[in-house]
């Protein structure tokens, strides 16, 4: 016997050869799982008792098992079905073809009983209810012109008698461009990354200004070209044998757990940075998976360092090219100056001792340091602001929308369609 899963693709290349008694398969299975949704995420809303939650989670139990028996009547993926020709599917085996018809006939007969008995085990006035929020689900996930197509979830739909014209309308208003959601994208994703660079424009304009002119260029020199567009001569090495990001993943793996920012730039940042080599990863490995077996067993924080230290001069000695040598401490301090700011920077002769040259001393740094958290405080409010007003805006929109949806329809079919959907359900009325 083959499972259940081996089976999926025989059942999609055969479904158009029977897609009338598919599409009721589809609806029974979309009502059910609505059904079955509703009273899981409402069941105290719907009143749902103990025995009731069940006698229902058996029946999905009884039903998965069925559907697996089921499909251990078809053939294996790939022993049956056919082509498609000029955008036709011809089947090669007509046999196959007529198996699969009884299988949909047979799934379509399963789905109905599991919802006569998933009905049984409610009362009336429970099944309104799921009927209620099942169509306000839909409503609130794909708007009227879903809701209105939802007839497998409230069969009541059809006597609202909506024409198909007014079907065309509806569907050409919910999908026509709506510039507050354009407005949203761009205020809330692209103007985050906007008021971003104006942060760092004033970082620059406002934090580095109390450096003087030498101590900024010694900066921008230690500093190095932006992440991104570092070049390298073509002579260093074939661009063709660049390690791809799949090949580095034990590495960044070994290397993030130890929380340092050397080995977070060196592979997290952007490893591309520094063009990481297939015959380096080898090499890279090693000495990262050494180090951790090492700090496994020092507990001495000086110990700790001094085996950091150690391997830091491995890796730039025996495995990076001088280029790359050169470039990992500027990464590092960009790193720093991105996630802490400049004062981070200042304190980093760690990473090079030329930091010392700058000459900056501890109150400016601090200075320094309290200047950048205002003006963070200040970028995350205004961002925050953004938001707010974007999303307000597209709920707005959104609403509007919907009511020049609902115009469509006459004054008798928006009464007995919000007769349909019954009283609104709340975020509280979920269940836990």
């Amino acid at each position: 016997m083959s499972t259940f899963n081996s089976r999926i693709s025989f059942i999609v290349s055969c479904a158009i050869l029977a897609s009338p008694m598919l599409g009721s398969a589809q609806m029974e299975s979309m009502t059910y799982s609505a059904f079955e949704h509703v009273v899981k995420m409402h069941a105290k809303t719907i009143q749902v008792s103990r025995q009731q939650r069940r006698d229902i989670d058996e029946l999905n139990v009884t039903l998965i098992r069925q559907l697996q028996a089921l499909s251990d009547t078809l053939p294996e993926e790939g022993t049956g079905g056919g082509s498609f020709v000029d955008g036709v599917f011809v089947p090669d085996d007509k046999a196959a073809a007529e198996l699969f018809a009884t299988y949909v006939q047979a799934e379509t007969q399963v789905y109905q009983v599991a919802l006569e008995q998933f009905e049984e085990s409610l009362t009336a006035k429970q099944m309104v209810r799921v009927r209620e929020i099942a169509l306000q689900r839909a409503y609130d996930s794909g708007g009227l012109y879903e809701a209105l197509m939802s007839i497998y979830l409230q069969p009541k739909l059809a006597e609202l008698q909506v024409t198909p014209l007014q079907l065309a309308d509806i569907k050409e208003i919910l999908q026509s461009p709506d510039p507050a959601n354009w407005e949203k994208r761009i205020l809330v994703d692209q103007e985050r990354n906007l008021r971003k660079r104006q942060l760092t424009e004033d970082l620059e304009s406002q934090v580095y200004a109390k450096l003087t002119d030498q101590q900024r260029r010694l900066l921008k020199e230690l500093l190095g070209p932006p992440l991104g567009e570092n070049e390298v001569a073509d002579n260093f090495f074939d661009i063709d044998a660049i390690s791809t990001r799949g090949n580095l993943a034990t590495a960044r793996k070994q290397a993030l757990a130890l929380k340092d920012d050397w080995f977070r730039v060196l592979f997290d940042l952007d490893a591309q940075d520094l063009l990481i080599l297939d015959s380096q990863v080898k090499g890279l490995t090693e000495i990262i998976g050494e180090l951790n077996d090492n700090l496994a067993n020092a507990d001495a924080a000086e110990e700790r360092d001094a085996l950091t230290r150690k391997a830091r001069i491995a890796i730039c000695d025996e495995v990076l090219l001088p280029h790359q040598a050169e470039r990992w401490p500027q990464l590092v301090l960009q790193f720093r100056l991105k996630e802490s700011g400049l004062a981070r920077v200042l304190e980093s002769s760690d990473v090079d001792p030329r930091i010392r040259d700058l000459r900056v001393s501890p109150e400016l740094i601090e200075e320094i340091r309290n200047r950048t958290s205002e003006l963070v405080a200040e970028a995350k409010n205004d961002l925050e602001q953004l938001k707010k007003s974007a999303l307000s805006r597209f709920h707005e929109s959104q609403l509007n929308k919907k009511r020049l949806a609902l115009d469509v329809l006459s004054i008798e079919q928006q009464q007995r369609f919000h007769e349909l959907l019954g009283e609104p359900i709340k975020p509280s009325d979920r269940s836990d």
